[in-house]
């Protein structure tokens, strides 16, 4: 069963798919193990998980730290726990800090678009999505010159990406300088394109070059090899998915400085048994 099912459905229900879905995989999973990844007692899990407790905020916050879920989902289960009465937030510490991460995974979460492989063509140049995310960081300093300081391409490239980003819709020119106009992410649908192929090839080769061209301190290049089934192969993928949206949830600032790729490969290295 997967906990992503959850239109509409209860914060207690949502644990309790998911873990159904461990379950599903290790059949000797239990409650106790479950409550202890959760770090919460496993009597204080079992009368969450027959509604005889709702959770606080606070409590909700706390167990989706340690789950990876999709920024929709974490939302979806807030946002429940809330409509259900839990909003007695108080003047301390751990209290506000909860208040301040609901409203950022609830209320600020981006809206995203998706687009066709065709339509990406004109945005597949590394470049152009990144100048997008540039454009709110230097605010009224998003020139052509500016920008060439903080990305290694020309000029002119620079601005041909601004004329196809206006062009698009996605940002505007206010005297000397271009403002976003909203805070669309582009999706791109999940099939196979040879500009989504070109596009992440593209990125790799940045991470490449940033091997030498960058200090170990301002980056982060891992990698681990394992022996895996085709079916642990798709549980696989989708945690990578899921953890690509908690990187793009936690990575939130008030004041960003800089734009950076998270690159995640999952790959053969040997061909499938016979």
């Amino acid at each position: 069963m997967n906990p992503l099912d959850t239109a509409a459905v209860a914060h207690q229900e949502i644990l309790k798919n998911e873990l159904k879905a461990r379950q599903s995989i290790n059949q000797k999973y239990s409650l106790r193990a479950f409550a202890q990844n959760l770090q919460v007692s496993p009597s204080f899990l079992s009368l969450v998980l027959s509604k005889k407790r709702n959770l606080s905020l606070v409590q909700g916050l706390a167990i989706v730290e340690q789950l990876t879920w999709t920024r929709d989902l974490k939302s979806h289960f807030l946002l429940d726990i809330k409509n259900r009465g839990a909003t007695n937030f108080v003047a301390q510490p751990k209290a506000n800090k909860a208040k301040r991460e609901f409203d950022i995974v609830s209320l600020s979460k981006p809206k995203s678009k998706e687009i066709s492989p065709e339509s990406f063509s004109v945005l597949s140049e590394w470049w152009i999505p990144v100048i997008l995310e540039l454009l709110p960081i230097l605010g009224k300093k998003a020139n052509i010159e500016e920008i060439e300081t903080k990305i290694r391409v020309s000029k002119s490239l620079i601005s041909r990406a601004l004329k196809i980003l206006c062009t698009l819709g996605y940002a505007i020119k206010i005297d000397d300088y271009y403002e976003r106009t909203s805070a669309e992410v582009l999706e791109v649908k999940p099939v196979s394109s040879d500009h989504i192929k070109n596009y992440h090839k593209q990125l790799l080769s940045q991470a490449y070059s940033s091997v030498d061209e960058t200090g170990v301190l301002s980056r982060e290049i891992t990698s681990v090899l394992i022996p895996i089934s085709k079916a642990k192969f798709s549980l696989v993928r989708e945690k990578i998915r899921a953890f690509r949206d908690d990187m793009a949830l936690i990575a939130q600032d008030e004041s960003p400085n800089q734009v950076c790729a998270l690159c995640i490969q999952l790959f053969p290295l040997t061909g499938p048994e016979s």
